[in-house]
């Protein structure tokens, strides 16, 4: 009985959210998590010799993320903070980076690369869009 009370409300939960409008995101908004992203890459902690050149090349690949994206390059941005995350979790996986920063590197990136894939796919380049039901694009 238990079981299948937890499997209709979660049926309930999938429904409930998937009827929900969707929002399109705003190249300003991706910018502001890039933004974020640039702010923790330079307050992490990075263990080892060579710390400070592998926070400079994070930061560099975060700086020109927000450069492609302030150009309107939404694809090259997005693979930017893609490399940025894969660097990320490959510092944490060498244990140069706690598990606590490489999470909270590959949140904001993650954010940061599902916005711009949003822009991508439909969003607006500037200024807000909201879909409405029954929108078609």
């Amino acid at each position: 009985m238990t079981q299948r009370m937890l499997a209709l409300v979660g049926c309930v939960a999938w429904l409930a959210g998937s009827a929900t409008p969707c929002r399109s995101f705003t190249l300003d908004e991706c910018e502001q998590w890039i933004d974020q992203l640039r702010q923790q890459t330079g307050e992490v902690a990075i263990a080892g010799d060579r710390s400070d050149d592998e926070r400079r090349k994070l930061v560099e690949g975060v700086d020109a993320a927000r450069s492609d994206g302030a150009h309107g390059k939404v694809r090259d941005s997005f693979d930017k903070v893609k490399r940025v995350q894969d660097r990320a979790a490959q510092l944490e996986a060498k244990g140069k980076l706690s598990r606590r920063d490489g999470a909270q590197l590959e949140n904001l990136a993650e954010a940061a690369s599902r916005c711009l894939e949003a822009v991508e796919q439909g969003g607006s380049r500037r200024g807000f869009i909201e879909s409405k039901p029954g929108d078609r694009r």
